[in-house]
């Protein structure tokens, strides 16, 4: 294999390597973690010694274990909601998501229980609803449950600022 990289030109060679590259970054990009460790390994065996490669193979096998740790923890934020250990999941989840700030899946799992439990909690605690519902706004801004939720809130305050308003009203009237 040597003798072949050896025996092509080199603007052959440098091709062959930019494509080699670029496809290593779109598996990245995509998240397609198992595709890129195999590339970056196929890469090394075709460019040996080459350091782009090498720091490239490097970056690709962090960010495989960044990843397989992100799920991993991500898998047990799932499973503590699950079981009603809503804290401790979120804080599970949203260490997958420091692992990796881009990974999607995290993110939307995240907020998908933020929104669940913000749900539950509405119509019994509007206030503890209301950070959950904010954390969920924040990682996913166009999210429109999140934003319907933030508009249930926002009516549960008004409500009870207009009860309170009567309260104090006929407790003045009675003085």
């Amino acid at each position: 294999m040597e003798r072949v990289v050896k025996q092509r030109d080199p603007a052959a060679l440098a091709e062959a390597k930019a494509r080699a590259i670029e496809q290593i970054e779109r598996a990245l990009a995509a998240f397609e973690m198992g595709r890129a460790v195999e590339l970056a390994a196929s890469a090394v065996a075709e460019f040996p010694g080459d350091a782009d490669i090498a720091s490239l193979k490097a970056r690709t096998d962090e960010a495989a274990a960044k990843i397989a740790e992100a799920e991993k923890l991500l898998a047990q934020g799932r499973a503590l909601c699950a079981q009603q250990w809503w804290d401790e999941g979120f804080d599970a989840m949203r260490k997958a998501l420091a692992l990796w700030p881009q990974y999607q899946p995290a993110r939307a799992a995240l907020v998908e229980s933020l929104i669940e439990r913000s749900r539950a909690l509405l119509e019994t605690d509007w206030r503890a609803a209301e950070p959950y519902v904010q954390e969920a706004l924040e990682l996913e801004p166009g999210n429109a449950i999140a934003k319907s939720l933030r508009t249930s809130v926002a009516d549960h305050r008004r409500d009870e600022a207009v009860v309170k308003c009567f309260t104090l009203a006929r407790a003045h009237r009675k003085a």
